[in-house]
């Protein structure tokens, strides 16, 4: 008698390549996560200091010379000199607000160091050096890499800067600017001559700057004094 063949039994089938897909899709998703957590810790602070070399003659008798602190292709000072038998050098505020660092109603040459900020005196204009008659007044007659501290508006708000400044003569003659930089942070101070990081302090005048980065403007213009 012959026995009759059993009826397959038909199964469940799971697909693993379905499982794997989810599985695979849900590790992506918290690595994805997780990574993106990683990589925002990881992106570097934006720069607070914003530093510009350059070598700008302040033109004699000529057009009055213009400084752009943020390079955003507005004028924010300007430098008139003039030369004859009274030799002189003034820097003007462009606009409402902006201001240079006074004091005793004239324009200081700042040494490197020195704290540029909310709690100092500031002038719309002001005069930087005057010669007559062998007399000179005011600051800025033969010195070298000393600088000049700023405040001026950025989009209604206050920043503080400074512009570095050479004068091979008196009354202002042969003045060159070799380097400026401004704080992005609004109402920071900063130091003159500083050219990265912050500054973090108290208003301190006697506060020093961090180490400056490289300074191609003194660089440019020891090349040039050498030729």
């Amino acid at each position: 008698m012959e026995t009759a063949a059993k009826k397959p039994v038909a199964r469940k089938t799971t697909s693993l390549k379905g499982k794997l897909d989810s599985m695979l899709a849900a590790y992506i998703a918290a690595g994805s996560a997780a990574g993106v957590g990683l990589l925002a810790l990881a992106q570097p602070a934006e720069a607070e200091i914003v530093y510009t070399a350059t070598y700008t003659r302040i033109h004699d008798g000529g057009p009055n010379t213009l400084l752009d602190l943020n390079n955003d292709g507005i004028a924010d000072f300007e430098f008139n000199h003039y030369s004859s038998s009274v030799k002189w050098l003034y820097v003007y505020g462009e606009t409402k607000g902006n201001g240079i660092q006074s004091q005793q109603g004239l324009a200081p040459d700042l040494f490197k160091g020195i704290l540029i900020g909310p709690k100092r005196q500031f002038g719309a204009s002001l005069k930087m050096a005057e010669s007559y008659n062998g007399v000179t007044r005011g600051d800025w007659n033969h010195v070298q890499n000393r600088y000049l501290g700023l405040r001026f508006k950025i989009d209604g708000e206050t920043h503080y800067g400074w512009a570095r400044i050479t004068v091979r003569g008196n009354g202002g003659y042969d003045a060159i600017i070799t380097g400026y930089a401004y704080e992005t942070v609004p109402d920071r101070p900063i130091v003159s001559g500083q050219t990265a990081g912050t500054y973090s302090g108290d208003d301190d005048p006697d506060a020093s700057a961090p180490s400056p980065g490289t300074d191609l403007g003194t660089l440019a213009l020891g090349a040039a004094a050498k030729k």
